[in-house]
This record gives structure tokens, C-alpha cells and sequence, in this order.
């Protein structure tokens, strides 16, 4: 990686890469990578997100869902979730789903 993370696209549909599997326990995520035995565990707020990240559901209509149930504004839920999507991509945690 270059140090530049990928541009995540709002009206894309992202869903766990190949390769990648995640259980819930408790109020955290863990995600697993195969190919290279890597694990994150994501804090709450974070595995909220991994959670929709459904390979159906367009980002944006995540965006919107996430900012009506946490009463947030939806551009500042934009703001702070692209990043970490962006993050995921680039360590080939999710991908883009196409045809879904």
C-alpha cells in the first residue's frame, strides 16, 4: 500500500472479502483473515458498521440507517464511517459486491 487509502464510494455495496470471517462476542466484533492468520477486534461503534456491511445494502442507505438510529448527522456519520471503510478496503477486510 502507498499510504493513500482507497476512495470508498458511497453508492457502492461492500460486503467481508473473500477470506474473511467475523463472529459477534459481546458488544465487540472479531474479524479474521485467513490468508494471513490476522484478527481485529472491533469496538462497538465499529462492529455496528461491519454489521451492515451486508454485500446487499447500498453505503449510502448504511449511512442513512446508522444516522437515523444513533440521531446523528448523517454528514458527520459520512464523515467519520468513510474513513474507516477505506481503512478495510485497503486491508482487504471487505470489498466491493458487484451484481449483487
Amino acid at each position: 500500500m502507498n499510504g493513500k487509502l482507497p476512495e470508498a464510494d458511497p453508492a457502492a455495496v461492500f460486503g467481508p472479502a473473500a477470506g474473511v470471517a467475523w463472529v459477534s462476542v459481546g458488544d465487540e466484533v472479531v474479524v479474521y483473515r485467513v490468508a494471513d492468520a490476522a484478527s481485529l477486534v472491533l469496538n462497538p461503534t465499529a462492529g455496528v458498521l461491519w454489521q451492515c456491511l451486508d454485500s446487499t445494502s447500498r453505503f449510502a442507505d448504511i449511512l442513512d440507517d446508522l444516522a437515523d438510529a444513533f440521531g446523528a448527522d448523517r454528514a458527520q456519520v459520512e464523515k467519520d464511517c468513510l474513513p474507516v471503510l477505506s481503512t478495510w478496503l485497503a486491508e482487504k477486510l471487505v470489498e466491493e459486491v458487484h451484481g449483487g
